[in-house]
């Protein structure tokens, strides 16, 4: 592993801490949520009390009260009492029949983030507010990922792979909070130039639902989908 990868991870672990340690503890407020078939829907149950509700503990998912699986769309929905939060997207099939988060949308009130990723845990579109990130063609066919290394340690390893994977989108919106791209609300203050300079910094800017900028959010969905995964 090169140095820049080392200290990506090392960091964006960091920042992921430092920003439960804060506060992170927000509700995600939106619209109402779209009906599920009953007769196509799995419903898993989540408690404080057991394993899932331990991990999503001092998260924005914290205060879930089940997670919907539509077997039909392969669409889910994590489902809160007060109808407060939104997290929906799609569930995928890779080669060797498992199942993954193949597209994940977060809102916070009117502003709403789009990641879609492939079996490779690559994320390959960004969709914001703020504009449209897609991930380069490259000849190279991606590499599976590996393993993690020892039992217990899946959740961590895998967003590990996720950070490795993703290590330019990463680092972009890494820039793009440096430079001012990244806002919570709806007019961010870029600290040089403007959009037009840098269209690409400034849609991945987007990303930015909380204070935290675009990195740390970019951060939490990873662990978001690192646990979806372990539920599909």
């Amino acid at each position: 592993m090169n140095r820049f990868i080392d200290t990506l991870i090392h960091k964006a672990k960091a920042v992921l801490c430092i920003c439960l340690m804060v506060g992170l503890h927000v509700a995600l407020p939106g619209c109402g949520q779209t009906a599920f078939s009953p007769a196509n829907t799995i419903a898993t149950p989540v408690s404080e009390a057991d394993a899932l509700g331990q991990t999503m503990a001092g998260t924005p998912m914290a205060g879930a009260k089940a997670i919907e699986f539509d077997q039909i769309t392969k669409s889910f929905r994590v489902v809160y009492a007060d109808g407060s939060a939104r997290i929906t997207g799609q569930v995928a099939t890779d080669a060797n029949g498992d199942h993954y988060v193949s597209q994940i949308v977060v809102t916070n009130g009117e502003r709403a983030i789009t990641l879609s990723i492939n079996s490779s845990k690559q994320i390959t579109d960004v969709v914001t507010a703020q504009g449209v990130w897609q991930r380069p063609v490259t000849t190279n066919a991606p590499s599976a990922p590996g393993a993690p290394t020892a039992p217990g340690a899946r959740a961590t390893g895998d967003v590990d792979q996720f950070v490795l994977a993703n290590a330019e989108l990463f680092s972009l919106s890494q820039q793009a909070d440096d430079l001012g791209f990244s806002s919570s609300t709806d007019q961010a203050q870029p600290k040089a130039d403007t959009a037009a300079f840098a269209p690409l910094l400034w849609a991945i800017g987007g990303l930015a639902l909380w204070p935290i900028g675009a990195f740390a959010t970019l951060l939490f969905v990873v662990e978001l989908v690192v646990v979806l995964n372990v539920i599909f």
